[in-house]
């Protein structure tokens, strides 16, 4: 006899002690936009921070096909394209699909769908398993993926930030400063290939293979800059940060910074975040770009 809230409440209690118990608020919202039985949860091997796997509950859609078929008969228009994007938030590791009709859709969190989530954290093999719960194919003309760079560098199985060939599209070489070729799906085949048989899988000698050191993710991709797009947010929190923390940072000290902070920047859209490192999100940080005409420096 239960409410909704006090059950939920006492999963939030269970979970803490580290005993399993279902997302009740999941279930409710499901069930709220009548899609519960394109839903179900799984018992899954995923691994944590150390590379030990355990038991682990995923809530998926087992047939996306039949969920977009909904969402356009609820919009009352043909879908366009499909973006999926990967990204870990608050211990969950999530996966969102936003059906694109044109710009209506585009970048709005109203049309985005919640496709899996489970809490784990973002790792190569627990993206494949997910990936391989949903059944996801790419094709530039209909399913792309959106990701912050390193969860891409992890999907198709390239070194980091740190490595010689840092960037996923093509094989620029950060030591030297040379332009590299663009990378294709059969190029990571190759290189993978070359680092398993010819360097045995020693991590050191990633850097001769392009920073291939697994095979990768998804097989049906050619092009990744087609497949899987820069995502436009990331570019706007980057350039944010830039031009509103870091340089001013630099030239004020912190303890400058923060008054100019509270002088201009919060009455323009507000304090930050509490999570996520307390940065801007995505809206602020555009209308901080959008604004920085109007901050006039001589006041400060």
């Amino acid at each position: 006899n239960l409410s909704n809230d006090q059950l939920h409440n006492i999963c939030q209690f269970m979970t803490r002690e580290g005993l399993h118990t279902p997302n009740t608020r999941i279930t409710q919202v499901l069930k709220k936009q009548n899609v519960i039985d394109l839903f179900e949860s799984a018992i899954v091997e995923l691994e944590d921070s150390n590379g030990d796997k355990s038991p682990t509950e995923v809530i998926y859609c087992n047939n996306i096909d039949q969920l977009l078929k909904r969402v356009e008969e609820i919009r009352g228009k043909p879908l366009q394209l499909n973006r999926y994007s990967i990204d870990q938030g608050q211990d969950w590791l999530k996966v969102v699909l936003s059906p694109i009709h044109g710009l209506q859709y585009a970048d709005s969190v109203k049309g985005a769908l919640l496709v899996a989530v489970a809490n784990c954290i973002e790792t190569p093999f627990n993206i494949q398993q997910i990936i391989g719960l949903l059944d996801v194919t790419l094709d530039h003309h209909t399913n792309v993926i959106t990701c912050d760079l390193k969860v891409l560098c992890q999907i198709l199985g390239i070194k980091g930030g740190n490595a010689r060939h840092p960037c996923p599209y093509c094989l620029y070489n950060k030591v030297s400063g040379e332009p590299g070729i663009k990378r294709t799906g059969s190029h990571f085949d190759e290189m993978y290939t070359k680092f398993k048989e010819l360097y045995k899988c020693d991590p050191q000698f990633a850097k001769e293979c392009g920073g291939v050191y697994r095979p990768r993710i998804f097989s049906s991709f050619e092009t990744p800059l087609r497949s899987f797009p820069i995502a436009a947010v990331h570019g706007i929190l980057g350039l944010r940060e830039k031009l509103l923390d870091r340089i001013p940072m630099k030239l004020l000290g912190k303890e400058e910074y923060t008054r100019f902070e509270e002088a201009f920047i919060i009455p323009l859209v507000g304090p930050r975040q509490q999570y996520h490192g307390g940065s801007y999100t995505g809206d602020k940080s555009l209308k901080l770009i959008d604004s920085f005409s109007q901050i006039d420096l001589d006041d400060f």
